[in-house]
């Protein structure tokens, strides 16, 4: 008890370490601890806090939602 996840699903997601290590360093950012991971091609699910659950969710749709949408300017 006390444990929530949160899945990040898409191509590719679980089979590059680069992704699962940002989606890591992200986690850190937002200041919550992941307890364990686990990964699959199309799948990752981190646990953590259940508390924190909702401040994952947030940090993690930023950087792989919201940022692949923002337009790039060159």
């Amino acid at each position: 008890e006390g444990v929530g996840s949160v899945s990040v699903v898409g191509d590719g997601i679980g089979a590059e370490a680069s992704k699962l290590e940002r989606a890591r360093q992200v986690a850190h950012e937002a200041g919550v601890a992941i307890m364990a991971m686990s990964a699959s091609p199309l799948r990752v699910t981190f646990f953590c806090r259940e508390e924190l659950v909702d401040q994952l969710v947030r940090a993690l749709h930023r950087e792989l939602i919201e940022r692949q949408r923002a337009p790039h300017h060159t």
